[in-house]
């Protein structure tokens, strides 16, 4: 059974905003336990993970931490939900397991290359 997170990793029409990610992000190294999101926070940006390893995690109303998801090196990582709705807090704190090399880019400079034309929606599309 093909893996959930590469169904839309690598997903034809994705590679159009992996190349654009590529391309006009910035390139960081994220070290073990650094986190690219912080649950309750507003996370402007998405990603390319090159290398690695990122853990999604949820803490509860009582404190508790749980591990809800990961991403691993070939795919996206940020908040969806920011993304469809740029003032929305991210859900979820997304942390590298272990040293991880992405590529980031600001959603703003997303939704431009979104309305490039109408194959790029249907990018946006495919991902909401």
């Amino acid at each position: 059974m093909e893996d959930f997170n590469s169904q839309y990793a690598n997903h034809s029409k994705l590679e159009q905003l992996k190349q654009f990610i590529l391309e006009h992000g910035t390139y960081i190294e994220l070290k073990k336990g650094e986190q690219f999101t912080i649950q309750g926070k507003v996370n402007h940006r998405g990603a390319y993970i090159e290398h690695g390893l990122l853990r999604y995690t949820r803490v509860d109303e009582k404190g508790n931490i749980h591990i809800v998801g990961y991403t691993f090196s070939g795919e996206f990582t940020g908040s969806l939900c920011t993304l469809i709705e740029p003032n929305q807090p991210s859900l979820v704190t997304i942390e590298a397991v272990c040293d991880t090399k992405i590529c980031y880019i600001p959603y703003l400079k997303v939704e431009e290359f979104f309305a490039t034309n109408v194959e790029t929606m249907q990018v946006k599309c495919t991902l909401i």
